[in-house]
């Protein structure tokens, strides 16, 4: 299936110091001129499926390789020039469509308390939402006990241990 995926010129991205920590993150609205193409190869081409690896509450597919290339082309620069990142440092990218399918009552722990997606310092997580209308979002949160907004390698134990003690304490939370 041939693809055309064209980003907006017209899309200014809007960087934004969040939280006690200043974390910056890019909200870019419009990103794609058009995403008719990505939604049907999603749902004529893409094989979803439980993504067990990462505890995603639903399924997930591979999007076409065409439009991976076209995000780090167009973000590719602006995510360095933000984020600092080493000119030298190659940009990996670990893409999914997903889809959070899992019923409430059959979620796990994990999927029912916020998360992170990584420890390393150079991994930045890239949402790009498709359907028009509004389906919720991404929450961005400062977990209470540690008072952590960044959970990196150095805070990860006290993180990790801090959780713990509060699901002993309280039990887990509801299933929803």
């Amino acid at each position: 299936m041939q693809l055309s995926i064209r980003t907006n010129p017209k899309s200014s991205p809007q960087v934004f110091a969040v939280g006690e920590e200043r974390t910056p993150v890019i909200i870019l609205d419009d990103f794609a001129l058009d995403t008719g193409d990505v939604i049907r190869y999603a749902v004529q081409s893409a094989s979803f499926a439980p993504d067990e690896a990462y505890v995603y509450p639903g399924v997930r597919a591979k999007p076409p390789k065409q439009y991976i290339q076209e995000i780090v082309r167009a973000l590719g620069p602006l995510l360095g020039q933000v984020y600092s990142i080493p000119a030298g440092l190659a940009l990996a990218v670990n893409s999914y469509y997903s889809l959070v399918a899992t019923p409430p009552e059959k979620l796990q722990v994990l999927q029912r308390v916020p998360h992170f997606d990584s420890t390393t310092r150079y991994f930045y997580a890239v949402t790009h939402y498709l359907n028009p209308g509004d389906f919720g979002g991404t929450g961005l949160f400062r977990h209470t006990p540690t008072g952590f907004e960044n959970v990196t390698e150095d805070r990860l134990q006290a993180y990790a241990q801090a959780g713990d003690s509060y699901l002993r304490a309280h039990g887990d939370p509801p299933a929803e």
